[in-house]
C-alpha cells in the first residue's frame, strides 16, 4: 500500500508521519480487524 499525503509544512513533520503515525495507525486497524468476527465484516 502506498499513501501519498501532501501539505506537510516541513520535511521533519512529513518524516514523523511516515515513520511513526502511519505505521501505528495501520497496526491499530489490523488489530481491530483481527478482533472482529469474520461474519461481522
Amino acid at each position: 500500500m502506498t499513501v501519498v499525503q501532501t501539505g506537510f509544512p516541513t520535511g521533519e513533520t512529513r518524516e514523523f508521519f511516515t515513520g511513526e503515525v502511519w505505521p501505528g495507525a495501520l497496526d491499530r486497524i489490523e488489530a481491530f480487524l483481527r478482533r472482529v468476527p469474520q461474519n461481522a465484516r
